[in-house]
C-alpha cells in the first residue's frame, strides 16, 4: 500500500479586500458624491402673488402650504378629539354630577359574554 500523501495545510490569506457597491451607475456617471449632495438641495423660491396666473392662484388657495385642504385636515383631526371628549362628558361626567340620568344603567362587563 503506497503512503497517503497529506495535502499541504491551508493558510488564510494575509488580507481580504471586500468591495461594496454604493449607489447606482447613473449617479457614478454624473459624478455626484455624498459630500456634494448634503447641502445641494435648495428650496424653490415661491412666486409672488401678483405674478401668478388665475389657475396658479386658485391652486395655491386650495392645496398651498396654508390652503383650504390644510385647514380642512386640521379641522377634521381636531373634530375627532372634540367628539370623543363630548362623548366622555355626556356619558360619564354629566351623570356623575347628577345633571341628568341615562335611560339605562351601564352594562355590566359579564353581560357581554352571555351564551
Amino acid at each position: 500500500m503506497p503512503p497517503v500523501q497529506q495535502p499541504p495545510p491551508i493558510t488564510p490569506p494575509g488580507s481580504v479586500e471586500i468591495r461594496f457597491k454604493r449607489g447606482s451607475r447613473r449617479r457614478k456617471q454624473e459624478g455626484d458624491s455624498d459630500t456634494n449632495r448634503i447641502g445641494s438641495k435648495k428650496a424653490p423660491v415661491p412666486k409672488d402673488w401678483e405674478s401668478m396666473t388665475l389657475n396658479e392662484k386658485l391652486l395655491e388657495l386650495y392645496v398651498g402650504e396654508k390652503g383650504a385642504l390644510f385647514w380642512l385636515n386640521k379641522f377634521a383631526y381636531a373634530s375627532i378629539f372634540i367628539v370623543i371628549g363630548g362623548w366622555i362628558v355626556f356619558r360619564f361626567v354629566g351623570p356623575a354630577l347628577n345633571l341628568y340620568q341615562l335611560d339605562t344603567p351601564p352594562l355590566a362587563p359579564t353581560a357581554m359574554f352571555k351564551e
